[in-house]
């Protein structure tokens, strides 16, 4: 399981969040995994680690090996 937890500019959780996870290198066969941030600012995308970006709210955040408990700052 990966863990999305999306923090605003004064590190408070972001609700309702929309999370994508794009696994690949931007072809055809790419998959995705999306969630939205509960009240906490996290979103639980239940998938193995791996190579791919994260975007929040359309906006790539986070590009590489994806594993565990992730923060991003939007």
């Amino acid at each position: 399981m990966i863990t999305v937890i999306v923090l605003d500019h004064h590190g408070q959780p972001v609700r309702h969040a929309r999370v994508h996870i794009s696994w690949g290198s931007g072809g055809f066969f790419d998959t995705f995994s999306n969630a939205t941030t509960g009240g906490d600012g996290a979103a639980y995308i239940n998938t193995g680690p791996g190579t791919g970006t994260i975007s929040v709210d359309g906006r790539e955040v986070r590009r590489g090996y994806l594993e565990g408990q992730i923060i991003v700052q939007v």
